[in-house]
């Protein structure tokens, strides 16, 4: 039961990561720096990337990481640059679908899964010795 909490938890995290990176890709879109070249309004071009990285990020983010995730957390070998490189695999995995959004897809593989791993790493062992300085009791 504990690893189905887990499992829950680091799903939940990435499904937050990925709202947040979507609403950046988005509101990046939507102001006109994401260089969109179908002519829509700000407000069209900002709902229309948030749905697609949305969309596209869901099945990564929240079907194929988590268990990934979460065996490397098992086996005390969740690290950054192991969360980097799965976000960057995933987000080319996405971008196979287009290859015209190739770079976009990594960055936001790169963003999910960097605050995936802040957040599970924060929530799934809060108090893990190894990410907190030892007390040192006073004499």
């Amino acid at each position: 039961m504990d690893v189905i909490r887990q499992l829950l938890k680091i799903a939940a995290v990435a499904l937050v990561a990925l709202l947040i990176v979507a609403g950046a890709m988005a509101l990046l879109f939507g102001l006109g720096v994401g260089g969109l070249t179908v002519p829509l309004t700000p407000l069209g071009a900002a709902a229309g990337v948030f749905a697609v990285a949305f969309l596209a990020g869901a099945g990564p983010a929240l079907l194929v990481a988590p268990p990934i995730y979460l065996l490397f957390w098992r086996s005390q070998r969740a690290t950054w640059f192991q969360a980097v490189i799965a976000g960057a695999i995933g987000g080319a995995l996405v971008g196979l679908l287009d290859v015209a959004v190739m770079g976009y897809s990594i960055a936001g593989g790169v963003g999910v899964a960097f605050l995936t791993h802040i957040g599970a790493s924060r929530w799934l062992d809060p108090g893990n010795s190894a990410r907190s300085s030892p007390s040192t009791p006073s004499a």
